[in-house]
C-alpha cells in the first residue's frame, strides 16, 4: 500500500482486512483480494499469484510438544483452525504413497483471520495451515518451522483480484490498482494480463 499511495497520491486507499466475502456492491467496495476457487458471481476477476497451503508451528510450541512424525500423531496437538463457515475444515496432505489425505483438525482456538491465525502460531499457540504467503518470511526467519512437510499436497491456491464490471467502464483508480497488484506480486506472467468473467 505504501509503495502505490507514492505511486498515485491522488487515490485515497479505504482498507477493511477480512477473511470473510464480501459482497462489493452492498460494502461499496472496488476491489476485493480472494483466494482459491472462483464462484460464478458476474464480478471480473484478475490473477495476480499462485500460492499452496504449509503446515507450520513455532519452535516454542514444538519444544514443548514435540514435533509430530505422522499425520495422525496430528491428533494430539492442539490445532488452529479457521471459524469461517466458507472454509474447508479439513487439512489436506499425501500419505506416504503419494495419495490425497485429509485431516480433520481440532484445537481450543478458532479464529476469524487468517493474520491472527499467523501471530497465535508465532506465539506458540498451536499447530495452523496457512498459505505460504502469510508465512514464508517467518519460515525464513525461523520463527516459524514447517511441519510434516515429507506430506504436504502442495495443492495451488490462486490469487485473484475481483472487481465489479464490464470493463470498458472500469473506473481508472480501480485498473491502477490492480495492475499495480499485479506487477508487484509474484504471479504466473502468462495468465496475470487475462482479465475475465469469473466462473
Amino acid at each position: 500500500m505504501p509503495g502505490f499511495l507514492a505511486s498515485y497520491p491522488g487515490i485515497r486507499l479505504s482498507v477493511d482486512l477480512t477473511d470473510h466475502v464480501v459482497d462489493l456492491v452492498e460494502h461499496h467496495a472496488d476491489v476485493a483480494i480472494r483466494i482459491g476457487p472462483m464462484r460464478d458471481s458476474g464480478l471480473l476477476q484478475r490473477k495476480l499469484m499462485e500460492t499452496h497451503f504449509v503446515t507450520v508451528a513455532a519452535p516454542s510450541y514444538l519444544e514443548r510438544h514435540g514435533m509430530p512424525e505422522t499425520i495422525d500423531e496430528l491428533e494430539k496437538h492442539n490445532c488452529l483452525t479457521f471459524s469461517f463457515r466458507r472454509h474447508t475444515p479439513e487439512w489436506r496432505f499425501r500419505d506416504e504413497s503419494g495419495q490425497p489425505r485429509t485431516f480433520n483438525p481440532r484445537g481450543n482456538l478458532l479464529l476469524g483471520d487468517g493474520e491472527s491465525m499467523r501471530r497465535l502460531t508465532l506465539a506458540g499457540a498451536g499447530i495452523a495451515q496457512l498459505s505460504l504467503f502469510q508465512v514464508e518470511e517467518d519460515l525464513a526467519a525461523g520463527t516459524l518451522v514447517p511441519v510434516l512437510e515429507k506430506f504436504a499436497a502442495r495443492e495451488p491456491q490462486t490469487v485473484h483480484a475481483v472487481f465489479m464490471g464490464p470493463n470498458r467502464y472500469m473506473p481508472q483508480r480501480v485498473r491502477v490498482f490492480v495492475d499495480y497488484l499485479a506487477e508487484n506480486l509474484r504471479a504466473d506472467r502468462q495468465t496475470t494480463g487475462e482479465v475475465k468473467s469469473v466462473s
